[in-house]
């Protein structure tokens, strides 16, 4: 017991175990940099030092992280791998686009239009767009509708969806067609009939 002891003391105050690379794997759009340096490790502590929740807090306060998973590969590289939300849809607010994943979370507010369909009507606050971290539970399960449209219905360029209005979610496709209108209570069936056009 006492041994146990002492190998774990010496692994936690050892140089042999100070951190000398940190490997990021997963990220896509944050590049490593940022994702290091959000985790708050620096090169030269010792490994077993490491918080490995406060590093997943630390990583995702970026709203592009969706899952964070610590590895230590011992004895001197310590590595990070995360998952990423991808952008789904976009809301313009006043000159800008809020870029919204498809659980709803608000990933980044910027200037240019992204190549995603854009959402309008939603109820969620213009404040809690542009500065907080996920749309209106409301907003959300209109999100999930959309979805369930855009799967079955593939083959279409979804080109603007607007959030709905009374008992009715308007939904602008393009298609060689023009504009078809669908209501939430008889989506598969619209959907369904809208593939044999």
């Amino acid at each position: 017991f006492l041994l146990i002891i002492g190998v774990g003391i010496f692994a936690f105050i050892s140089p042999l175990f100070n951190i000398e690379e940190i490997e990021v794997n997963g990220n896509k759009k944050i590049d490593s940099s940022t994702v290091i340096s959000l985790s708050g490790v620096v090169a030269g502590k010792n490994i077993f030092q490491i918080s490995k929740k406060q590093v997943i807090e630390g990583v995702k306060e970026n709203p592009y992280i969706n899952n964070v998973t610590i590895k230590r590969k011992l004895p001197r590289t310590l590595v990070i791998e995360v998952k990423e939300r991808e952008v789904a849809y976009q809301i313009k607010v006043i000159n800008s686009y809020v870029y919204v994943d498809y659980q709803g979370y608000i990933l980044e507010v910027s200037s240019k239009e992204a190549k995603v369909p854009i959402i309008e009507g939603l109820q969620t606050e213009q404040d809690t767009l542009l500065n907080g971290k996920r749309l209106s539970n409301k907003d959300i399960e209109i999100l999930r509708i959309i979805l369930r449209i855009m799967e079955t219905s593939k083959s279409a360029e979804v080109s603007k969806l607007i959030s709905k209005k009374g008992v009715f979610l308007q939904i602008i496709i393009e298609l060689y067609r023009g504009i078809f209108l669908f209501n939430t209570k008889s989506i598969s069936f619209e959907i369904l009939s809208l593939s044999f056009i």
